[in-house]
Order: structure tokens, then C-alpha cells, then sequence
């Protein structure tokens, strides 16, 4: 770990575009992902004694035969996604606060005129709910899911884009994320990374992935409420 070097405010308020992955980036989600396994599961005629824990960030069906700890057919597949959708749309998402510091730090990237994104394998409908529900929908001027468009948006393709509609060479933006995939995908567009270290992913393979920069805790970056600088 040693060799990798933190992320500080100086080097963040550096660039010029921030870009960030959600779940176990911004937002400690798994409360309520878990939750509405365990629920559609049950709705789903699924004996809760049997289930599995589930990985977070994954896709969801991916996460969802994870933790049946079975394979079922299509049709089974598509009913309980189609219910674990449904209670997840009308969840108040209690379970999935934001890690200290994600909003002080997001108002003060903003205030510094930073453009700020968000590029996550979570679907449209249940991310923009989800923020304007935590009431940082207007911190972001992009924000990227999989399904935009109702076809599949790869994480380098929601990078690409978003450097190209904020006019950003790929040195001068930077891209957090707390997956090995969100590393690649960084370094597959020349955008440093960040390998969010509090997340959901494996120190040992996140560090493997070769991030430019580690961060272990959010909160760091944050100005100094003294003088506004850096620190």
C-alpha cells in the first residue's frame, strides 16, 4: 500500500472533473440492498433460512443468485427481479446513509467550480430516487447508470462520455471507485483512479488493480473550514 500514494485535498481540488462511483463510494448501500433481497426472496415463495449472504456491486442477478445459492431458471429469475425492483423503487432508503464527509465534500467541489459525475452500475430509476431523496441530486452535473437509454452503458463508456461533454483531457479528471472493475475501467480511458479502500471490494485485490491513488476515508479530502485551501 505503501507504494500507492493517498489522495489528498491538495491533489483532488487539482483536477478538474470528479467523478464517482455510488455504492461503496458515496453511499453504504448494502442496508437496504440486503434488505430487499431478503424481502423479495421471501415474497418469492424463498425460505429465508436458506438464503446466502450477497456481494455488493456486482449486477443484480448476479447478486441475486448469490444469494438463492441455487440456480433457477429464467422465468423464476425474472419474476424475483421484477420484485426486488419494485420494493427497492419504493424503499425510503434508511438503510444506505452516505459515508462521513460525502456531502460536506461534495458542496465543497462544487462551490470550487468542479464538475462533479457519478458513473454507476446501479439502474437509472433507483439512483435518481435515491439522491433526491438524500438531497444531493444538485451536486451533480452528470450523473451515468447502466441502463441509460434502455441499453447497456459499460463504465468506459459512461467516462468517455462524461469527458466529453465536460471538455476534460483524461489527465485532468480523476475517477473513485471501490471495485477492481472501476480501476480498469479508469485506466482503459487514461483517467487516474482512486481505489476507495472503506468500500465493498478486496483491499488486497483492489491494491493488485494498480490505482493511482487510495483513499481510506472521504472525509480527509474535505477543505479546511479554516481557510478554505487545501489540505
Amino acid at each position: 500500500m505503501t507504494n500507492i500514494p493517498q489522495m489528498t485535498g491538495e491533489r483532488l481540488f487539482g483536477f478538474r472533473t470528479v467523478v464517482f462511483d455510488f455504492d461503496g463510494t458515496l453511499c453504504d448501500s448494502a442496508g437496504d440492498i440486503k434488505k430487499t433481497f431478503i424481502d423479495s426472496a421471501i415474497a418469492c415463495g424463498y425460505d429465508a433460512s436458506t438464503l446466502c449472504e450477497i456481494p455488493i456491486g456486482p449486477s443484480l442477478a448476479h447478486v441475486l443468485r448469490v444469494g438463492l445459492g441455487r440456480e433457477i431458471d429464467d422465468a423464476a429469475m425474472n419474476t424475483l427481479l421484477a420484485k426486488y425492483r419494485k420494493l427497492y423503487l419504493s424503499s425510503n432508503y434508511s438503510l444506505s446513509p452516505l459515508y462521513p464527509g460525502v456531502l460536506e465534500l461534495l458542496q465543497q467541489l462544487k462551490a470550487s467550480g468542479k464538475f462533479i459525475a457519478m458513473a454507476t452500475n446501479k439502474g437509472k430509476r433507483g439512483t435518481l430516487r435515491m439522491i433526491e431523496l438524500k438531497k444531493i441530486t444538485h451536486l451533480f452535473d452528470h450523473v451515468f447508470c447502466y441502463d441509460l437509454g434502455g441499453e447497456f452503458w459499460s463504465k468506459e463508456r459512461m467516462l468517455h462520455t462524461i469527458l466529453t461533454e465536460t471538455q476534460t483531457a483524461p489527465e485532468n479528471a480523476v475517477f473513485f471507485g471501490d471495485a477492481t472493475t472501476d480501476i480498469a475501467a479508469g485506466r482503459n480511458v487514461d483517467v487516474p483512479t482512486v481505489a476507495a479502500l472503506y468500500g465493498y471490494g478486496n483491499i488486497d485485490e483492489l491494491m493488485a488493480a494498480g490505482p493511482d491513488f487510495v483513499c481510506s476515508n472521504i472525509a480527509d479530502l474535505m477543505l479546511s473550514p479554516e481557510n478554505k485551501q487545501p489540505v
